[in-house]
């Protein structure tokens, strides 16, 4: 039981850590989504005007109810 614990913490620390933006630099939200018959997920990111690298702020994702499905 440790281990699988000690393996879920070292898995953890290698998700893409989430920062919000400096709101002192200029910046754009990058929106991405993707969805089937049955579930939906989206990545809000954003990145600095004359930088390349994306940041994460936020993941989002859920199944669709059977009334949102018909």
């Amino acid at each position: 039981e440790i281990d699988q614990i000690q393996k879920i913490k070292i898995l953890c620390k290698k998700l893409p850590k989430l920062y919000f933006p400096d709101e002192n630099k200029k910046f754009i939200y990058i929106v991405e989504s993707d969805a089937s018959e049955i579930s939906y997920g989206g990545v809000l990111k954003y990145k600095y005007e004359k930088e390349k690298i994306e940041h994460h702020c936020r993941y989002y994702s859920g199944t669709f109810t059977n009334p949102e499905i018909k």
